[in-house]
């Protein structure tokens, strides 16, 4: 039997039928295999620092933090690369893999810092499924002061030092204050003893300045009779009433609100009998009287410097609601201002 060439034919089971001069071939699909790719990944060898690790052997790969550069290799030992994609990546710092050349097998990291990564490889086919993996245990050790022993013995010692700084400050400032109150209780000691001299020496001023009122209120009394009455003669003179005239008024003069009837009534006299007395007396109505009192009493008062008084101190003690008009009076009664009198006596 003889076949064209090139004749084929394919039977329902799946046979396949080729001619040829010789007759025909057979080929069952059943008996074809279809060639599966292999691979087979390893690490071959490291570089840390221009150092060679060899990886064939370790499973764990160990750098130092100061470390900078890590470089790493690996081979795929079936030799058979058609068609393959190899992959790499650093867990926990790659989240996805990278892909790397087919023909340069060389991946590298740069300044590591401390901790423990892995580091996994795999090739996959051109349809994406995995061939071959492989992975190794990176450990990074950190510098001295990154490690857990060192941060807790610095955390311990910035405790101690801020705990004993604490203290000596706290036993600094007992100490700062128990000297202060014992200075306090001196300077307190001190103060309270000069406060009760001064009150005993302003309490002997005061007593003075009365005793000095009181004879400054005398002595303008008997320099009115003499001023005032000097026209009368001694034989006309009641000396009963003006004794009894220079006491009421010396009691009451400093009040600013008296009138001629507060005068008569201590007097117990009318106005008019009164006011006959004192302008026989003294020459002056009664209202006048009472001011020119108060005037000589002022004027004691700036002459000989009783108290240590202003002018209008010296106004309000002498019973004037006024300074001002307390000035005018002055100066009109006795011709010169009592501020030019104080002055003198200051000079």
């Amino acid at each position: 039997m003889v076949f064209s060439n090139n004749a084929t034919c394919a039977s329902n089971t799946g046979e396949l039928y080729f001619g040829h001069k010789k007759g025909f071939s057979i080929i069952s699909s059943n008996e074809v295999k279809q060639k599966k790719s292999s691979a087979r990944l390893s690490f071959t060898e490291a570089e840390v620092d221009g150092e060679i690790i060899n990886l064939s052997y370790e499973n764990t790969i160990r750098l130092h933090e100061r470390d900078r550069s890590f470089t790493f290799e690996f081979a795929d030992l079936s030799f058979d690369t058609h068609g393959k994609k190899y992959y790499y990546r650093m867990l926990p710092i790659d989240e996805e893999w990278r892909e790397v050349r087919s023909d340069n097998k060389h991946v590298r990291y740069e300044c590591l810092p401390g901790g423990k990564y892995t580091l996994q490889i795999k090739t996959d086919d051109p349809y994406g499924n995995t061939l071959a993996t492989d992975e190794r245990e990176v450990t990074v050790t950190p510098f001295f002061y990154k490690r857990w022993w060192f941060i807790l013995a610095s955390l311990l010692l910035v405790i101690s030092a801020i705990v004993l700084t604490f203290r000596l400050r706290t036993r600094s400032i007992i100490r700062q204050r128990t000297r202060l109150e014992h200075e306090v209780a001196i300077q307190t000691k001190q103060l309270t003893e000069q406060k009760r001299e001064l009150e005993k020496r302003t309490q002997e001023l005061v007593e003075q300045n009365k005793i000095l009122l009181r004879l400054n209120e005398d002595l303008a009394s008997k320099k009115m009779i003499i001023n005032l009455g000097s026209e009368t003669p001694n034989k006309s003179r009641d000396n009963t009433f003006i004794d009894k005239l220079m006491s009421k008024t010396k009691k009451i003069y400093k009040d600013p609100d008296i009138s001629v009837d507060t005068l008569c009534k201590e007097m117990g006299m009318s106005r008019s009998v009164l006011n006959d007395k004192i302008q026989k007396a003294f020459g002056q109505p009664i209202g006048q009287f009472i001011r020119t009192y108060r005037l000589n009493i002022a004027k004691e008062i700036l002459t000989q410097g009783a108290q240590e008084m202003n002018i209008s101190e010296v106004a309000y003690e002498v019973g004037f609601n006024d300074p001002k008009y307390f000035t005018r009076c002055f100066t009109k009664e006795f011709g010169i201002a009592p501020s030019a009198i104080k002055g003198n006596k200051s000079q």
